[in-house]
Formats: structure tokens, sequence, C-alpha cells
């Protein structure tokens, strides 16, 4: 297999979709063995991803991509279970804060 090229998902979770009241952010790790691009879908994480946002980190020679976002409306449960399901799914969660979106965090 060819180079693999490691990038970060990062996606927002809304305590509400509807509202836009904003919860905690999640991110997990990935490997392509090719460039990720806005609009592509990744199944990581136990769940469908699409890409909405790309940046290169020169610093960490990785790539972070924004992921679309989620909220309990999306799954028909609580803030809290779609939390509890990303992390037991992998993903780290962080704070109630967007910021530390990308490298440097």
């Amino acid at each position: 297999m060819g180079d693999m090229y490691k990038f970060f998902l990062r996606k927002h979770i809304y305590r509400s979709l509807e509202t836009k009241e904003f919860g905690c952010s999640a991110k997990i790790e990935v490997e392509l063995p090719f460039i990720p691009f806005v609009g592509l879908h990744i199944n990581a994480g136990g769940c469908s991803n699409e890409v909405t946002f790309l940046e290169w980190s020169t610093e960490s020679k990785s790539f972070y991509c924004l992921v679309d976002d989620t909220g309990p409306e999306k799954y028909d449960c609580s803030y809290e279970f779609v939390k509890n399901i990303l992390e037991d799914d992998g993903w780290q969660l962080s704070g109630d804060t967007k910021a530390g979106l990308f490298p440097n965090e």
C-alpha cells in the first residue's frame, strides 16, 4: 500500500441543532491512502462524517477536517447520550468551547 495521510476529524456537538446551542467538540485521528477533500464522506468513529472544512498543519504535518455537526435531534436521543456514543466509538471530547479547533489546542 502507498503513503498514508494522517488527519484529524473535528465535530461540533450541539445541545440542540435547532437553536445551535453549542455543547462541546469531539475529535478522532484517522489515516487514509489519499488526501481528504471537502465533501468527502468518511465512515469513522461509528458514524458517517462529511468534511466541510479542511486545513493542513505544517507543525503537525497532518490535515485537520471539520465535519458535519451533530446533536440530539439527529438521533432522537439526549445530548449526553450522543456524547457517550461518540466517546465509546473512540472520539475525544473537549470542553464547552469552539476554541482549540485545530493545531496548538
